[in-house]
Formats: C-alpha cells, sequence, structure tokens
C-alpha cells in the first residue's frame, strides 16, 4: 500500500458491516504490518534509520512537550528486538452499543466493570490470561 492506500483502508468504515468497529480493527491490522514491516528491515537496530523513520512520523504525529525525536529514537532502539507477534492488540470491554445517546448522537461507553478486570491484567502483565476469558476480544488473523 502506498499512503493514500493505506489512509483509505485505516478511514474507511461506511460499507463494513461492523462500521467504526470494523474501522478499529482495520487501524490495528495496519499497525501490526507497520510493526512487521519495521522490524523485518531491521530499522530499530540501525540508530540512524530509526532517526529517519521517527523524522518522517514525527511530522504527522503530536506528541507531549517531553517526548521528541531524541526520546522517540531511543524508545524505538531500545524496542528493537519487538517483533509483531509480541503486540497484543485488543478492544476494550464496550457497554451495549444501543444504549449511548448523547443529544442525538449513538455513543458507545465503556463497560467499567469489565474494564477493570481488563486494567487490572495490564498492571499485573496478565492480558494473555484476560485473553483467554474473553475470546473475540483480540485482534484476529484475518480482517476484512
Amino acid at each position: 500500500m502506498d499512503g493514500e492506500q493505506a489512509l483509505e483502508y485505516v478511514r474507511q468504515r461506511k460499507t463494513l458491516p461492523g462500521g467504526d468497529f470494523d474501522r478499529q480493527r482495520r487501524q490495528q491490522n495496519w499497525m501490526r504490518s507497520v510493526i512487521t514491516g519495521v522490524t523485518q528491515q531491521d530499522v530499530a537496530g540501525d540508530p540512524l534509520r530509526a532517526a529517519g523513520v521517527v523524522r518522517q512520523l514525527a511530522a504527522s504525529v503530536q506528541t507531549d512537550d517531553g517526548l521528541g525525536e531524541a526520546q522517540l529514537v531511543q524508545l524505538a532502539v531500545s524496542y528493537r528486538a519487538l517483533r509483531a507477534d509480541d503486540v497484543t492488540f485488543l478492544q476494550a470491554p464496550l457497554a451495549d452499543p444501543a444504549t449511548g445517546d448523547e443529544d442525538g448522537a449513538s455513543v458507545v461507553y465503556l463497560d467499567a466493570a469489565a474494564g477493570a478486570q481488563l486494567w487490572e491484567a495490564v498492571r499485573t502483565d496478565d492480558v494473555a490470561s484476560w485473553l483467554a476469558a474473553n475470546p473475540g476480544a483480540g485482534l484476529a488473523d484475518t480482517v476484512r
């Protein structure tokens, strides 16, 4: 995909059966493919290449004042062994989407009780167990 095709892929929702939820999956799938491409090319293993990629990304991303190019390059290099299979993409537990309505707009709320279990799993580094107990919350191998 070139940049324009990638934008079309990650922004699409109206023709997808799951609408915004399918768009979220597509965005996660795109991130997974970016991680795969970057790691296959060993970009993070070469600080100069990592700096070049960070510079390109920084033009499209806004960060806090304390997180600049130097910190992002350092972060990229420190995660040079990371692979897409090491990253878990998931959807936080949601309340019934049909129940949210604010000023005539459909709104989806987080399920606070179920979410608390996920946040605890994140805090205790046990997301794998949470995913095992919540099948379907993770990103599938194939995406529409």
